[in-house]
């Protein structure tokens, strides 16, 4: 992703995320890109 694409979509998280946990004293979000190369998921 973009830098660009990733302010917009952590904005958007935060947003919904103030307004469903507002509850929560300290709310962050961190957009990354995983590094496929040492990626591994496990579904059972």
């Amino acid at each position: 992703r973009t830098p660009e694409q990733k302010r917009e979509l952590s904005r958007a998280l935060m947003a919904v995320l103030q307004e469903q946990a507002s509850h929560v004293h300290s709310l962050t979000v961190n957009i990354r890109d995983m590094d496929v190369d040492s990626f591994q998921k496990v579904v059972n």
